[in-house]
């Protein structure tokens, strides 16, 4: 996580104070372990308070200015990009429904039957599902798979499965596997530019944790809610374990969602509407269906775990929960030392709950 590798912050507070924080100044606004030695953890000796900044979220404690953060030597980077569908012959073979195209989603379980061994090979990969133009059919396409530290033989090896099960439902998948020499390369070649931000749909995530692939059962549970969801919408997916090792942090020396520490997927689906709509009572209706509908389906699937909070539903249930976790008392404790009076706000920002919008949302905020 980036959090973990940032060693100072610059920040200006709500009262207009120009501070640093790191581990010696201001510490709870960055990180408090008074025992420890900086990224060193002493299991013996609590933590007295999470740090606010580093992992927190956005738009709660202050304006950052500059951000230091720690370095690393350069290393070869293998990306490898592929896409696949089922033909408009072979969906002859199926009723056009939502449950249809069972090749090809017995392609996409054996593929997410191996996210945990891939993540913790180092893997990152970032994918996408969406309806393709043969009716009732979707296309899936890698944005990369990206293999930091690994040769092409060694990502070639790690596909080899996919692409063999694929081979075995009639579906090809040909990958085109490069190397490059350094990390930026590899990002510029295989990540691409997106737009975010559509005034017209509604978005949310969830992540999905390590042990909904602990057995056999729990492992078609989680497909069969990813599958249901998905197979009437669209999917951006993320393989990716954010570990602790790389970042020389335990999982209290940041304030990072803790469910970050036990996830292997990170999933973000949505609904869309008609851009022309100005109704916000039919837009809401939406935006509650698509929150109590796929997103609970996901939520029942994965208790306990959360949501990424950049790309989340902002109207999630519990979203102290989901986006903080067990950490969200602390850092609003931090919150109302730094910001007392409520400068900074955001929906589902830490302090949230202090302020009410108008009933149609749009109206001036109101002390709770």
């Amino acid at each position: 996580m980036a959090a973990d590798q940032v060693l100072d912050y610059e920040v200006v507070l709500a009262n207009g104070r120009f501070v640093t924080a790191n581990h010696d100044t201001n510490s709870d606004l960055f990180w408090v372990c008074l025992t420890c030695s900086p990224f060193q953890h002493c299991a013996s000796t609590p933590l007295t308070a999470f740090q606010a900044l580093r992992g927190g979220g956005g738009s709660a404690f202050g304006v950052v200015v500059s951000v230091t953060v720690k370095a690393y030597p350069d290393i070869p980077v293998t990306i490898s990009t592929f896409n696949f569908s089922v033909s408009e012959t072979d969906m002859t073979k199926y009723a056009v429904s939502d449950y249809s195209n069972d090749d090809f989603w017995a392609v996409i379980k054996h593929y997410l039957s191996l996210f945990p061994e891939h993540a913790d090979a180092g893997i990152y990969s970032y994918f996408n599902i969406f309806p393709s133009a043969v009716a009732g059919a979707q296309t899936f396409t890698m944005l990369p798979y990206f293999a930091p530290g690994k040769s092409v033989a060694e990502v070639d090896a790690l596909l080899a499965s996919l692409v063999s099960t694929a081979a075995a439902h009639g579906i090809a998948i040909t990958p085109n596997t490069v190397q490059y020499p350094g990390f930026q390369q590899a990002w510029a070649a295989g990540f691409p530019k997106e737009m975010v931000g559509l005034w017209n749909t509604q978005s949310g995530s969830r992540l999905f944790p390590r042990k909904n692939w602990a057995t056999d059962a729990s492992f078609d549970t989680t497909f069969a809610a990813v599958r249901k969801v998905v197979a009437s919408s669209f999917l951006i997916g993320f393989n990716i374990a954010p570990t602790l090792a790389a970042g020389g942090v335990t999982a209290d020396e940041t304030a990072v969602n803790p469910a970050w520490r036990e996830t292997v997927f990170h999933a973000i689906t949505g609904t869309l509407w008609d851009p022309s709509l100005r109704d916000f009572s039919v837009i809401d209706q939406y935006r509650s269906n698509f929150t109590n509908g796929p997103m609970e389906e996901w939520r029942q699937v994965t208790p306990g775990a959360g949501a990424y909070l950049a790309e989340a539903d902002t109207f999630e249930p519990d979203w102290r929960q989901a986006f903080y976790g067990y950490k969200y008392a602390e850092l609003y404790s931090i919150k109302r030392k730094y910001d007392p009076r409520g400068v900074f706000f955001a929906e589902t920002a830490v302090g949230a709950e202090d302020w009410k919008a108008g009933d149609d949302r749009l109206g001036r905020l109101c002390r709770v």
